[in-house]
């Protein structure tokens, strides 16, 4: 699952806790411009197994919604 991060009334940070407090385990993406180090932090707190900045590259995108979901779990963030 991809969520934005910075979204109006509810933030994906919120949501991926409600999430993962509901026993959901599906991988979940944070795709957001929001790139200081305590925001991959709190992301990852929050339960993403992964923090994107926007712009994305497409290939790493592609690549993680083809890979396996354990491949999902590994926390990294886009270099640049």
């Amino acid at each position: 699952m991809i969520l934005d991060i910075g979204m109006p009334c509810i933030s994906g940070c919120d949501v991926a806790r409600r999430l993962r407090e509901s026993g959901t385990q599906v991988p979940l993406i944070a795709l957001t411009g929001w790139g200081q180090a305590t925001d991959r932090e709190q992301a990852l707190a929050a339960g993403f197994n992964r923090h994107l900045l926007k712009p994305v590259a497409i290939p790493l995108l592609l690549d993680l919604l083809s890979s396996r979901p354990s491949s999902a779990a590994r926390p990294v963030e886009r270099p640049g």
